[in-house]
């Protein structure tokens, strides 16, 4: 990279910290229901009074350690330091999101940073995350932190493969990011256990793969990861014994099943903190009438159970989740706790607008005659797309596809050739406008559909609000 390029990027990703940080802490929400809430607590119980620390007055929980240390330790630096509790986890959280949309992410698509166009995207990028996903950076929850870490494992797994194998030097170097990629492994997995098995696909993909045949640089490799891994394992192996009697650094949930179980009878989940007179719980639970029919028929108590339901209804599966697919990547609210729950309109419209315009810039794509690492690229989309296609059967929070999103905003803003896709609607402007106004009224319909599913209300995409008779649990 050319010392201007670096300079640009360097200038650009703190000018944007900077604006994110000043927009958040000025919003000062301060108040943090249901989970967000959980975290600060957590983050809180690291500390007496006195600002002692202690590993063992972590509670008995189904959270991990380390995300809660973050926040504990944020918090006593803010309060030590600024007499503010919340004003360094807000700048490392900015910090953070500014850095996985605009360098780390890119760097694993391999878009040349510092650019004009890198620059433009960036902004743009960050604006698009603010407008749809503001409240995952004012209030204290896991998915950026941990999607920021899985993804800075991708990268510096690339970076790996792209150091030279001779040399004392870039062997050290491939052993120190090998421990720095473990640690980070780890912590991905304890601040949202979904990403184990995404992270261990990634492993395997890129042993298999990428350092097949140099025996020596892989041998390292694994011994780097597994160290960065155990160091990091180490604390959450003391907690659990101290609390639960267990010497495991795994995580003591099981609710993989009731997830499953859950994810038949709800495509979709929002919690709604709202007035009570528009809607009247906290849970919004959007609920398939299908999947409800299924779980009377079938009982779902294992794995083995939901795969048998799987297998024996396998249209009903089909448009079960089909259904999950299309309530992933469609918004109807910008909060992660809904305040108001009619549907914004102008926000669905734009989130069209984007997978429509890459869905375009797909088509130009697949219309080329050459395709170069083809290959590559759909196994690096995969690894950074699978924690969403894990999350799919679930009850999908629409969060969850938060990989998605942040892929399509970097190819919108960074990638995709502008030239070209006019080019191509040009010379194919039939088959092209046929198909984007087919997916535009396939999700609309499909969207439609998912709203009538919204218990207790029946919404439009008038924004109104009719609320059914309702008995309180």
């Amino acid at each position: 990279m050319r010392s201007s390029n670096k300079r640009n990027t360097v200038l650009t990703a703190a000018g944007l910290t900077l604006f994110v940080f000043v927009l958040i802490m000025w919003v000062d929400n301060t108040s943090f229901p249901y989970d967000s809430g959980q975290y600060w607590k957590l983050g809180k119980s690291f500390f007496d009074e006195d600002g002692h620390f202690s590993l063992l007055s972590y509670p008995q929980h189904i959270r991990g350690y380390f995300f809660p240390l973050l926040i504990g330790l944020c918090r006593q630096i803010g309060a030590g330091l600024f007499g503010n509790r919340y004003v360094v986890y807000r700048f490392v959280i900015s910090l953070v999101t500014v850095l996985m949309i605009t360098v780390i992410l890119p760097g694993i698509l391999e878009v040349k940073t510092g650019t004009r166009r890198w620059m433009a995207g960036s902004a743009a990028g960050v604006a698009v995350f603010l407008l749809f996903w503001k409240d995952m950076l004012i209030y204290p929850l896991s998915d950026v932190p941990a999607l920021a870490m899985y993804l800075s494992v991708i990268l510096i797994l690339k970076k790996i493969f792209r150091t030279p194998k001779k040399g004392k030097k870039n062997f050290l170097l491939c052993g120190a990011l090998s421990v720095l990629a473990g640690a980070l492994a780890y912590g991905a997995y304890n601040t949202r256990s979904v990403y184990m098995i995404p992270l261990f696909i990634t492993m395997l993909i890129w042993v298999i793969f990428v350092v097949a045949g140099k025996q020596t640089k892989k041998l390292l490799c694994i011994l780097g990861i597994v160290l960065g891994t155990a160091v990091f394992a180490y604390p959450q192996t003391v907690i659990n014994q101290n609390t639960f009697g267990v010497s495991s650094p795994m995580l003591q949930n099981n609710l993989f099943v009731y997830q499953l179980k859950w994810g038949v009878r709800m495509p979709r989940f929002e919690t709604y903190i709202g007035d009570k007179a528009q809607y009247p719980k906290a849970k919004a639970e959007f609920v398939s009438e299908l999947g409800e029919n299924l779980l009377k028929e079938n009982e779902i108590e294992s794995i083995g159970d939901f795969v048998k339901c799987m297998l024996t209804h396998p249209f009903e599966a089909c448009a079960i989740y089909f259904e999950h697919c299309v309530s992933g990547i469609t918004m109807f609210y910008n909060d992660v706790y809904v305040n108001d729950i009619r549907v914004g309109k102008k926000l669905f419209g734009l989130n069209c607008l984007l997978y429509l315009m890459a869905l375009a810039g797909l088509m130009a794509f697949g219309a080329r005659k050459k395709k170069q690492n083809l290959l590559q690229k759909l196994l690096t989309l995969f690894v950074i797309a699978v924690p969403a296609i894990l999350a799919m059967p679930g009850a999908l929070e629409v969060r969850f596809f938060l990989p998605v999103y942040l892929l399509v905003y970097c190819y919108v803003f960074m990638i995709m050739d502008y030239r070209e896709i006019w080019r191509f609607i040009r010379e194919h402007w039939l088959v092209t406008g046929m198909t984007l106004v087919l997916a535009a009224l396939i999700w609309a319909s499909a969207a439609g559909h998912l709203l009538t599913e919204l218990q207790y209300a029946d919404l439009d995409f008038s924004g109104n609000v009719y609320l059914s008779e309702v008995t309180e649990d």
